[in-house]
């Protein structure tokens, strides 16, 4: 049982002094080489609820967005009350 015990002290002290010691640098500050490409956020919110833009005007203008939803679904998505409601008292709230 000493055996043990002075085992688990000592993985204990090592483990111990191992974490408590300083590092070389901040790991914050580190300066990236290449960095990423700028990327540009484009607001489709007022044209997708806006009844005066046809869905084919739409989908003509941001053919990525609609991806695998069915059309019927995305028209129903776009004159749900719910939705129109949140979304102008998101833009409200700008």
């Amino acid at each position: 049982m000493k055996i043990f015990r002075i085992t688990a002290l000592s993985l204990g002290l090592v483990l111990a002094l191992n974490s408590c010691k300083k590092e070389s640098q901040n790991p914050w500050n580190v300066e990236i080489a290449t960095p990423a490409e700028k990327v540009e956020i484009t607001d489709i919110s007022r044209e997708l609820y806006n009844p005066a833009v046809s869905s084919d005007q739409f989908k003509a203008k941001f053919p990525w967005f609609q991806g695998t939803v069915s059309d019927a679904d995305f028209a129903k998505r776009r004159t749900d009350a719910g939705e129109i409601k949140l979304y102008k008292e998101a833009i409200a709230k700008k």
